[in-house]
């Protein structure tokens, strides 16, 4: 969601039911409000959005997030094309880690349609690196996890 004013907060997706689910369970249902609109003002689609969320600094943090951990990926991808041995700790200590710093984004992201976004949005670069990266420490990071938690 952005927060267009202190008591009005938006998302770009239909969450009717999702919100109330939250509000039955939470009993809240008496002080929350709902409604579908199309934004029809007189700021443009992009001031609109930029008054929202700010996709400057989430575009920066996918940056970071990208510099941080595509070196690594590109390693570990190729030790195990080579069928190279891999410390399975360091492969779980950097799992834990990926997972860390990658689950604030589905938060902070409001998942804009494409005409919406930055020119140069890397959130979906960041989004594949994650998967990918996940994906291919898991084995070795599950093989370490199974070796201490049997110990």
């Amino acid at each position: 969601y952005g927060m267009l004013t202190n008591t009005v907060w938006v998302s770009p997706r239909d969450r009717q039911p999702e919100i109330e689910s939250i509000a039955a369970r939470l009993d809240i249902q008496n002080f929350v409000q709902t409604f579908s609109a199309q934004a029809e003002g007189f700021m443009s689609s992009e001031e609109f959005v930029a008054r929202c969320w700010d996709l400057d600094v989430l575009n920066h943090d996918y940056c970071d997030f990208i510099a941080r951990h595509a070196p690594a990926a590109n390693f570990y991808r190729a030790q195990f094309a080579k069928n190279e041995a891999v410390d399975e700790s360091e492969c779980f200590a950097r799992r834990v880690l990926l997972i860390h710093q990658y689950r604030k984004f589905p938060y902070r992201d409001p998942y804009l349609p494409l005409e919406l976004l930055p020119r140069a949005w890397r959130g979906w670069e960041a989004t594949a690196l994650f998967r990918e990266y996940h994906a291919l420490l898991a084995t070795s990071a599950n093989n370490y996890f199974q070796s201490v938690y049997q110990a």
